[in-house]
């Protein structure tokens, strides 16, 4: 960058870089994680994130707490805020992770956020690569987890985003029958975001009484190196999947609304590592990566512009079985 052997004319600066972490998905905040790491390994700029509390529970792991500061209040015009990190707004870089005319459904998140915050449009994949997640710092002996064992992920976020209960069923009789256990992993909670609850929820037919069943019973860093020490992850797309990224678990994974392409997580140096995808087969898959700048009168993460979820109806055991067998 600077001439061997020779002083700049004029002196140059290294200011902190603040990064607004607006963004509410934890799934989300995992794909920034290459960019923000890129950041902090490769620029001379010390790197302060703006973010929700409870992303601390992962970023903490990658950066020490005074560099993380949580959203505690809201400025004049309705912008959260933090507290003060810099007085002076010309001593800092300070962007929003957020503000985007195009939502990054089109491409990989990954590679949105590299080119947003980084300035970067990648070619070499080992830039893309989601961090190792220390999973053997995480004390999980509590849990007296089996030898052999898979994770599996039945929550969702979204309508879209669904394996329907007789299929998780199924799939648990399956585990068994190959002897490994099956242990439920995730959350359930409510949270309202504009009149919608988009909190995971879990289907009350699922066969939990045939599993060990830790929903709601773990933290995030458990969740994950409890995936981690696990044979294999299953579940939809979605933040469990992205958990699962920090970690050198196989997953099957399934995906209707969005194309696996823009969703899988990067690891050793390639996009789907070890991930094993279950699709739908209906012309209409993909909606949400195929319609990002088309107008419509419903939310199509949580309704069907036909009103019949048919891609759910093609996430069948049958698909997962061919990879189970595979796999395990």
């Amino acid at each position: 960058m600077y001439r061997s052997n020779e002083e700049t004319k004029h002196k140059t600066y290294s200011l902190p870089i603040v990064l607004r972490m607006e963004q509410n998905g934890l799934g989300m905040t995992v794909q920034t994680l290459p960019a923000l790491m890129y950041l902090k390994n490769k620029r001379n700029n010390d790197v302060y994130l703006k973010i929700y509390k409870k992303h601390k529970e992962i970023l903490k792991y990658f950066f020490d707490e005074e560099y993380l500061y949580y959203w505690n209040k809201k400025t004049s015009k309705g912008d959260q805020e933090t507290d003060t990190i810099f007085q002076d707004k010309k001593s800092c870089f300070e962007y929003s992770m957020a503000m985007t005319n195009v939502p990054p459904y089109g491409c990989h998140a990954v590679d949105y956020y590299l080119h947003l915050a980084c300035g970067l449009i990648p070619q070499d994949n080992s830039i893309k690569n989601y961090p190792s997640f220390p999973i053997d710092q995480i004390d999980i002996s509590k849990f007296n987890l089996p030898k052999k064992f898979i994770t599996l992920g039945p929550a969702y976020t979204k309508s879209s985003c669904i394996i329907k209960a007789d299929v998780i069923n199924n799939i648990i009789d399956y585990c068994i029958e190959k002897s490994y256990e099956v242990v439920l992993i995730g959350d359930k909670y409510d949270m309202i975001v504009d009149n919608i609850n988009v909190g995971p929820k879990v289907d009350e037919t699922i066969n939990v009484e045939k599993c060990i069943n830790l929903i709601n019973k773990t933290s995030i860093g458990e969740s994950i190196a409890v995936m981690g020490k696990s044979n294999l992850y299953i579940g939809p797309e979605g933040g469990l999947m992205h958990f699962a990224g920090l970690t050198e678990v196989p997953m099957i994974i399934s995906h209707t609304t969005m194309h696996p392409d823009t969703r899988v997580p990067y690891r050793h140096d390639k996009l789907g590592w070890e991930v094993y995808n279950v699709t739908a087969d209906v012309e209409c898959r993909y909606c949400i990566t195929n319609f990002i700048q088309t107008r419509f009168p419903i939310n199509i993460m949580q309704k069907c512009l036909y009103d019949d979820f048919k891609c759910l109806d093609e996430i069948t055991f049958d698909k997962f079985k061919a990879h189970l067998d595979n796999i395990l």
